[in-house]
């Protein structure tokens, strides 16, 4: 009798577990197990009816889930026929901060929305600016963010790291960059610090100068000097359209004195008419042939032509 007892009682057990059996937890913030992440799977064996199991993890529900689907091959001892019979449940869990047997440890001021697992305080994830399992290393030179799993740009003034927790250079951009971050090259046509210098426009080829410091990588247009082709050459051409020869009376010598009514100026591609002006002693010129006549002459501090003392 007892054995007929005790046979019938482990058939009913194991009834009770092929139900029971291929069952998941899942932790979730709604009933719904999509909205939240699994906790436990069940294996192929069949389950203890007593089980316990340890799900590290936050959420407002914790959703037990079973099925059966048409044409999935499962296990011999399974029972196809689900039926849950939970007779008792119980959670146990630490508020969010805290962890620990008693639950009266503190998280990581730097864990990520203050959680962390309840058994050994190791955070979740890590605030912006923080790394390692309890989230106690700022981040190294030049990475920053969540986990520290970002790179700065490289560009901030000076060569100073960025923000450790936004990836903002504080301190501004170094030349030829700019945004929040210094990743953005300057506008085309713009260079330097801050962006705030124009390009000379007078780069070979009609380029753009260099975004740093403005220089032409190709050269300068015709008529144009320097690094960054903003200056004019020394030495003009001087076309002597028309003159006149006025001879002054001195006491002791008459000085003959070339006046030149109309000059152009030409120096690359720019040509500047200027006005009466007294070039020195030079011959006059044969308008109608368009001779030029080629002085030596430099610009004072006023933008006025001078001629050199030869």
């Amino acid at each position: 009798m007892k054995l007929i007892t005790k046979s019938a009682s482990l058939i009913v057990e194991n009834r009770q577990k092929g139900r029971f059996a291929g069952f998941s937890l899942y932790l979730s913030n709604t009933v719904n197990i999509e909205d939240g992440h699994l906790c436990y799977r069940d294996g192929l064996r069949l389950p203890p009816l007593d089980f316990k199991t340890t799900c590290t993890g936050h959420g407002s529900y914790v959703v037990f889930y079973n099925e059966r689907l048409d044409g999935t091959l499962y296990p011999q001892k399974y029972e196809m026929l689900i039926i849950t019979e939970l007779c008792e449940v119980i959670v146990k869990g630490c508020k969010r901060g805290t962890y620990g047997t008693l639950c009266n440890k503190h998280c990581s001021e730097h864990c990520e929305d203050n959680k962390c697992d309840i058994i050994n305080g190791t955070c979740m994830g890590c605030m912006p600016g923080w790394t390692g399992q309890f989230c106690q290393t700022p981040c190294d030179s030049g990475s920053y963010g969540n986990n520290c799993q970002l790179r700065c740009s490289g560009h901030c003034m000076n060569g100073q790291t960025c923000n450790k927790v936004t990836g903002i250079c504080d301190k501004g951009c170094a030349s030829g960059w700019t945004g929040p971050k210094c990743n953005e090259l300057c506008f085309s046509g713009l260079f330097g610090e801050r962006c705030r210098y124009r390009c000379s426009g007078h780069c070979a080829n009609d380029e753009h100068c260099n975004h740093v410091d403005g220089h032409c990588p190709n050269g300068c247009q015709n008529g144009y000097l320097g690094s960054i082709c903003n200056k004019l050459p020394t030495v003009l051409m001087i076309l002597v359209i028309d003159s006149m020869v006025v001879v002054r009376k001195d006491v002791k010598e008459h000085i003959m004195e070339t006046y030149v009514n109309r000059v152009a100026v030409k120096q690359g591609c720019m040509e500047k008419h200027v006005g009466r002006t007294v070039l020195g002693t030079v011959r006059e010129t044969d308008v109608t042939s368009s001779q030029a006549l080629a002085l030596n002459v430099h610009l004072d501090g006023e933008g006025h032509f001078v001629k050199n003392v030869l």
